[in-house]
């Protein structure tokens, strides 16, 4: 395993021939930080046109000023002070301070892979504030068969993102799928869906010490996950009256 600004991915299955699609690449920090390890080639797609022309192109990299969404078209993005948290959610401008709104092109995911003819990807990461749910509504089981692994920043615990709900909903279709789920983020008790990780087992050789590995690694977080849980729950307690 290998943490890479913030997202977790297993690096054992990323080499040189590999592909990986960046959405939400902002200025390319996740991005430069793959090709300096892996010297792989990648799609970085960022919405915001102010943000996109910080986004080097060179080498590997193809940049691409799109706003992944569940329809190709126009859409709204509105921008806040924060540059990492532009969004399709104007909920979220309570909290980053809202600036303005724009209108970007927006594309589905299945769109984008057509029209690069992208077959099978090695790592999709996903960062894209209050569209998360819209991706996956408009993808095809198919498509996301066909993702060797996926690193995901969830926001449910930020109003206007996607809702627990949601999350929940994603990680159970991503399972069925035959995807194995690694909550990373359970470290993290106010952010616990900040950094998960979906390896699909049915296109990745995973050694069983892997797998075994995978296996102890979700009893650990879970654990500790409802660790941090029980100590929310007590200290909202009321405290108790004596005579």
């Amino acid at each position: 395993m290998r943490n890479i600004k913030t997202h977790t991915i297993y690096s054992k299955i990323l080499k040189s021939d590999s592909l990986v699609i960046d959405l939400g690449a902002q200025v390319g920090q996740f991005s430069e930080a793959i090709t300096r390890a892996f010297n792989c080639r990648r799609y970085a797609i960022e919405a915001v046109p102010s943000v996109y022309s910080q986004l080097p192109q060179k080498g590997l990299v193809k940049k691409n000023n799109y706003a992944i969404s569940h329809r190709t078209g126009p859409l709204k993005i509105y921008t806040y002070d924060n540059l990492e948290c532009n969004s399709i959610s104007q909920e979220a401008a309570s909290i980053y301070g809202l600036q303005g709104e724009i209108s970007v092109d927006g594309i589905t995911l299945e769109t984008f892979l057509n029209n690069h003819r992208i077959e099978l990807v090695d790592l999709l990461k996903i960062d894209i504030e209050g569209a998360k749910e819209s991706v996956f509504n408009s993808t095809r089981d198919a498509t996301l068969c066909n993702v060797k692994q996926s690193t995901i920043e969830f926001h449910d615990f930020l109003p206007g993102s996607i809702s627990t709900e949601e999350v929940n909903k994603i990680t159970n279709r991503l399972k069925r799928l035959g995807f194995i789920c690694i909550p990373f983020s359970y470290l993290f008790p106010d952010m616990d869906t900040c950094d998960f990780l979906y390896i699909n087992t049915n296109i990745c050789k995973i050694p069983y010490k892997d797998w075994l590995g995978f296996q102890m690694i979700k009893l650990l977080l879970t654990l500790e996950k409802t660790k941090s849980s029980l100590l929310r729950s007590a200290g909202k307690r009321e405290p108790s009256v004596t005579n």
